[in-house]
């Protein structure tokens, strides 16, 4: 099993927190919306079928969004494309 094949399960289970670095100081569910948004963006776009995957376009709109949450210090409504 690689690394992604194991992080992957943990995400699909709804688990990421389990696989992040505890030592840094998150504020809570202000960056932890981000980085669910750009797991959730990763994994699909590890799909081992193509077609699955989505366009760079959607990747770029998701990306943004956690950046926009992550600026703004606060959770907003994102669209996941």
């Amino acid at each position: 099993m690689t690394l992604v094949d194991s992080t992957l399960s943990f995400i699909q289970g709804g688990n990421l927190r389990a696989v992040l670095d505890g030592r840094p100081v998150l504020q809570p569910m202000i960056h932890l919306d981000a980085l669910d948004l750009m797991a959730d963006t990763a994994m699909l776009c590890l799909s081992p079928n193509g077609k699955d995957r989505p366009p760079i376009s959607s990747v770029t709109v998701n990306l943004e969004g956690a950046l926009m949450i992550m600026r703004n210090n606060g959770p907003m409504k994102v669209l996941r494309v």
